[in-house]
């Protein structure tokens, strides 16, 4: 997680948005304010336990990423093909 003094270091921060999708439909939308995409896709796969808890019956099975001027930086499975099922 990002600390005010990262942010304050001079360390570049971007910000992004994290759409959770359930077939395609929004489930939830959050923001993410980390360094790279990278960090912020792996960051939202840890947080996919904890989003589908919110959502019983309305899980979602991928997330949209995007920059902050609303570009699609790609949508990605809620958890790696590696890890499925763990």
């Amino acid at each position: 997680m990002l600390s005010l003094s990262d942010a304050l270091s001079g360390q570049e921060i971007e910000l992004f948005a994290i759409v959770w999708l359930k077939g395609g439909i929004v489930v939830e939308t959050e923001t993410s304010v980390l360094p790279s995409a990278v960090e912020a896709i792996a960051a939202a796969k840890l947080r996919a336990h904890d989003v589908a808890r919110r959502h019983p019956g309305q899980e979602p099975d991928t997330f949209r990423l995007m920059d902050a001027t609303g570009k699609i930086l790609g949508v990605f499975p809620k958890k790696s093909p590696a890890t499925k099922g763990a």
